[in-house]
């Protein structure tokens, strides 16, 4: 893997609108998101510099790409940029290491990522290995997640199942059968061994598991987590604790506790 060197590195104000963006994009931010940056953007400034290269007559953003359109949106001047020298290739190398380093890609982002570096450069898989730190199984493991469509990446990422749930899911040769487990898995709210456990079954007894119903737009609920209580008595022992603790603070508060036959009844008065 290319390692950058702190030799040659200078840091600069440059104008956003002498800045290109990378051919290669490594990240995908959601509107959401880019709005919210374009505001504090606006407010406090660039705080942390972009990493730029020096490309023909401007400058072209290695990292930072989010950050200089918030700038330019926020209407910005002047940008502080570090300005280093190197390959485009290197460029997208080193975009693609921090931002593993900074675990801020998505999966699928990654994997994407890793495409465009082999097809724009026309680099062989042991090569693009080698320059990205991982080993040749671990990117074609990588590369695999690209068979998701875009509806089931959505739902995947929705649901923060982990990469080893999407690995199993991909054993799944058919794609209703694929969708079918992930239903599944997301209703049932699995977890990793489970939701092996369901493929295996799956790969052994097809016909026992139908086609998911035909509603592509519509959005699978997160699973939710059902409390079974047999003793309410711990949530009045905080309710105790909470009034303690406003006496103690200082807060006049009377409370009464009466215990039925079916029910407990409190009367809390706190003054203003």
């Amino acid at each position: 893997m290319w390692k950058r060197k702190k030799r040659g590195e200078k840091l600069l104000f440059l104008s956003p609108e002498k800045i290109q963006a990378r051919p290669v994009s490594i990240r995908q931010g959601s509107r959401d998101g880019m709005r919210a940056l374009t505001e504090s953007v606006g407010r406090y400034g660039v705080i942390e510099p972009l990493t730029v290269r020096p490309n023909g007559g401007g400058y072209e953003v290695i990292l930072g790409a989010r950050r200089l359109l918030a700038a330019r949106d926020a209407g910005l001047e002047k940008v502080p940029c570090r300005v280093i020298a190197c390959t485009q290739r290197e460029a997208v190398e080193l975009a693609l290491a921090e931002n593993r380093g900074r675990a801020s890609l998505t999966p699928f982002e990654e994997a994407e990522a890793l495409e465009k570096l082999l097809s724009f450069f026309r680099m062989s898989p042991g090569e693009a290995a080698i320059r990205t730190g991982l080993t040749r199984s671990g990117l074609s493991g990588k590369l695999r997640l690209l068979r998701f469509s875009p509806e089931e990446r959505k739902i995947l990422l929705q649901n923060c199942l982990s990469e080893r749930c999407m690995h199993s899911l991909l054993r799944l040769p058919d794609d209703q059968l694929r969708r079918s487990a992930l239903e599944l898995v997301v209703e049932r709210g699995y977890t990793a061994r489970q939701t092996e456990n369901l493929v295996e079954a799956m790969l052994e007894r097809p016909e026992e598991f139908p086609p998911p119903a035909k509603t592509p737009s519509r959005r699978l609920p997160r699973p939710t987590r059902k409390i079974i209580v047999k003793d309410v008595r711990m949530f009045l022992n905080s309710v105790d604790k909470v009034i303690y603790h406003m006496k103690e603070a200082g807060v006049r508060v009377e409370a009464e506790k009466e215990e039925g036959e079916d029910c407990y009844t409190y009367r809390i008065r706190v003054e203003k």
